[in-house]
């Protein structure tokens, strides 16, 4: 399936969907850019009953996140490993801070 998923098959999803799905893993799928990801989002169950987005290894940027974030702000999105998530301590005393959704923070 992994090589198989791009925007038809978003779109299939999106209309094929039950309103009671929460969580869509479709990490690893090349084929998936920001255009299928937003037709997840253009109408349907999944605009409103998903929780969970993980699109780790897509072929999406952070763009997708932005617009995500307008229309869904409490949507967790996965761009990023989980293994990559946390605080670290630099040594020259700075904190960064590195969120699943690829963005990331540091304190000075």
């Amino acid at each position: 399936l992994q090589e198989y998923m791009d925007a038809l098959a978003c779109q299939c999803l999106r209309d094929a969907a039950v309103p009671t799905l929460q969580e869509l893993d479709i990490s690893s799928c090349p084929g998936v850019t920001n255009l299928g990801v937003y037709i997840l989002f253009t109408r349907g169950p999944l605009r409103t009953s998903l929780q969970y987005l993980d699109i780790t290894f897509t072929s999406t940027n952070y763009s997708v996140v932005l617009k995500l974030r307008a229309i869904r702000p409490d949507l967790t999105i996965r761009r990023q490993p989980k293994w990559l998530d946390g605080h670290f301590q630099c040594p020259w005393s700075e904190v960064h801070t590195y969120h699943a959704d690829g963005s990331f923070t540091f304190t000075r």
